[in-house]
């Protein structure tokens, strides 16, 4: 009993001094709710982030902090922020999230998951160069591959015949197949079994990548 006691009283008073260290890291930046300590405030978004992240602009602003688990997040709303931060002020906001996935992956040495600097914009120019040999050709393998991808997509779309589609998974097969015919320079059936199986493992490791940690 006395054990016991001892315990709730050293947890929550561990969790006091989490919240009162939180309460004073958020009004030393933007404003926000204050967070769970570890979960930060995960909880309050909810299954609809979407609605319970405009109802927090409406009560904070354009411009306000939540904690996503550890991680401190600016969140940004409204064009002219938006804007004001990703073109006006490109540079401040062109970083990647220390993310232990993206460490873990390229140990921050790839384009995708390296943070902005010089070693980024090397990756982009050489990039940018071979892409641009194919769009100064007469004849655009990319061009092509994305054109006749998209057709096949408007004509399994419009064979539905009004019926409700989720346009979701016909979109991310198209998407697939795109990339497909740049890297291997093939189109797959979408009942192709390596196809299907190729589609599967990129949806596991966004959904590794998305987890961040």
């Amino acid at each position: 009993m006395y054990a016991t006691f001892l315990f709730l009283f050293a947890f929550f008073t561990l969790m006091g001094l989490l919240i009162r260290k939180n309460k004073r890291s958020v009004a030393s930046s933007a404003p926000g709710p204050v967070g769970w300590p570890i979960l930060g405030n995960l909880p309050q978004l909810g299954r609809k982030p979407h609605e319970a992240l405009t109802a927090l602009r409406e009560k904070y602003g354009d411009v306000y902090q939540i904690q996503m688990g550890s991680y401190p997040t600016v969140v940004l709303n409204g064009w002219k922020t938006i804007k004001s931060a990703l073109v006006k002020q490109g540079d401040d906001f062109s970083g990647r999230p220390d993310f232990y996935s993206f460490r873990f992956l390229a140990k921050g040495k790839s384009m995708g998951f390296c943070n902005f600097g010089a070693r980024w914009r090397m990756h982009r120019k050489i990039a940018q160069n071979s892409l641009a040999l194919c769009a100064n050709r007469k004849y655009n393998p990319i061009e092509e591959a994305i054109v006749s991808e998209a057709r096949f997509l408007v004509d399994n779309l419009l064979a539905s015949n009004g019926r409700p589609v989720d346009p979701h998974n016909e979109i991310y097969l198209s998407v697939g197949n795109i990339i497909c015919a740049l890297c291997f320079g093939a189109r797959y059936s979408r009942d192709d079994a390596d196809f299907q199986q190729l589609v599967k493992n990129n949806a596991e490791f966004m959904a590794f990548v998305a987890a961040g940690k």
